[in-house]
């Protein structure tokens, strides 16, 4: 049996960017790392995929894909095995598995499973060339499905598996794609021999579908402080710019029409140094109510609904941190509640809250959608959402160029670190941390939960001690323009 030469992930690729396709079979170790969050991601996918088995349980896995998996899943349809999973099959010099295959009545059915709660064009894309090789391998399927995550599930007991997944047949248009997959089959396999990488410029393809593993490589020559790293443009826009060879904020023409925001930041760009407004911000600090309450919190957003009440993909906060600021500098007292493994946060997290905050005159937050619930208690409460100073421009400065989290923008004020270790990287990261813990069987399970707690509970008091750096900042910026 011939080796492959592609597979469905490097034929994705390859209708991503060819130049990357190259790369990647000839240049490998010019790769990136893989980011921790796509990581996050990978197993995500893992999770929901092992949960889909068991709407046709009872299968062969056959795992992973390689030419004796191939031979195995024709001996096992040779045999009469009514389920398969991972079934591989080669064919035009592609190694292709399939999630789950299913003997019928009629014969054998294909099901791919995404654990997404639509299926995009990359979705179609991979599952028509899975048709291709199927049925180049002999195999007449009667059909082939896409299954995804229904967004509008809601879960009432046990999960409820027929409700939970979209079945979407896509046999018909595999095979009028038949072609199409053929001539991009043979696109791909002769950019791969071809000796060298074709010659193809950066652009959105760079992180559309994916995030592109040799940004590193074909970034190089992008300078720092370029026209990337420009807040309030599009990613359109900025492409337009290099593609007009203005690669730096000095670059553009000064008769580029310009939102006000734009012209803070083109300007603060090209100048350096900081903006401020004085007056917004010394506006925005005297909302400052002491008592206070600086809290940050964290969220995890399931792909599988683990509540009753709840649906697949909803946010849910499971921790906060709660940093009461008094009167005086030394009034400072520190809570943090993390939602115990199996409860649902909805249930308890309200009132947790309330009891921390009901007695004050005003809240600190970084990111005012993070209360994604209602409680009374806030009609009687100044809420403040530090992040709409620099969402705003109020203040600004090219170090907070592309800075989003209350982390990122402390570091960029201070040149410091927060005071407590920042155990993960990003809200993401702690959001999937959370979600191992919780979901049974998880691929990703840690082995030491209170260790994991610990370290959540570390992230979560960095934050609010970030937000608290932050108040402290515009507090003294209010004051030196005095």
């Amino acid at each position: 049996m011939p080796k492959h030469i592609l597979s469905k992930s490097t034929f994705i690729r390859g209708q991503q960017c060819l130049k990357s396709l190259y790369l990647y079979k000839n240049r490998n170790y010019l790769k990136d790392a893989i980011p921790p969050e796509q990581l996050a991601k990978f197993s995500r996918g893992w999770d929901v995929n092992e949960l889909a088995l068991g709407m046709y349980p009872g299968g062969v896995d056959v795992s992973p894909p390689s030419q004796k998996a191939v031979a195995r899943t024709f001996a096992l349809m040779v045999e009469g095995q009514p389920v398969i999973y991972e079934a591989a099959f080669l064919y035009d010099d592609v190694l292709i598995a399939i999630d789950i295959l299913v003997k019928t009545g009629n014969g054998w059915k294909a099901v791919e499973v995404k654990s997404s709660r639509s299926l995009s064009e990359t979705y179609f894309k991979d599952a028509f060339l899975q048709y291709y090789v199927i049925a180049g391998s002999g195999v007449e399927l009667v059909d082939f499905q896409l299954v995804h995550i229904n967004p509008g599930y809601v879960r009432n007991g046990e999960l409820d598996l027929e409700q939970l997944f979209v079945h979407r047949s896509v046999k018909l248009e595999a095979e009028e794609k038949l072609g199409w997959v053929k001539e991009q089959i043979a696109i791909e396999k002769q950019v791969i021999s071809a000796g060298k990488s074709p010659s193809i410029d950066i652009g959105r393809h760079c992180n559309y579908p994916y995030p592109c593993d040799f940004h590193g490589l074909c970034w190089k020559k992008i300078p720092a402080g370029s026209v990337f790293s420009l807040d309030e443009f599009t990613e359109d826009e900025k492409f337009g710019f290099y593609s007009q060879s203005h690669l730096l904020p000095h670059d553009l023409p000064e008769s580029l029409q310009l939102t006000p925001r734009q012209q803070i930041v083109v300007k603060t760009h090209r100048m350096g140094g900081v903006y401020i407004d004085n007056t917004k911000i010394s506006k925005f600090v005297e909302t400052f109510e002491r008592p206070a309450a600086i809290i940050s919190m964290l969220s995890f957003t399931p792909a599988v609904p683990l509540f009753d009440g709840t649906s697949p993909y909803q946010s849910m906060v499971f921790a906060f941190g709660c940093l009461i600021v008094g009167n005086s500098p030394e009034g400072h007292d520190y809570q943090e509640f993390i939602v115990p493994i199996g409860i649902n946060p909805l249930d308890v997290m309200p009132e947790k809250l309330k009891k921390n905050i009901e007695d004050l005159k005003s809240v600190m937050v970084f990111g005012k959608n993070d209360f994604d619930f209602s409680l009374d208690v806030f009609d009687t409460i100044n809420i403040l959402d530090l992040k709409s100073v620099f969402s705003e421009k109020s203040y600004y400065s090219p170090a907070l160029a592309g800075a989003s989290d209350c982390l990122d923008v402390f570091a960029a004020l201070s040149g410091e670190s927060p005071d407590e270790p920042r155990e993960y990287f990003s809200d993401i990261l702690a959001g999937v941390a959370y979600n191992s813990l919780s979901v049974t069987g998880s691929a990703v399970k840690p082995k030491d939960s209170d260790s994991e707690i610990s370290k959540l509970g570390k992230y979560c008091r960095a934050k609010a001690m970030a937000i608290k750096g932050i108040a402290d900042f515009l507090e003294r910026a209010a004051l030196a323009s005095k």
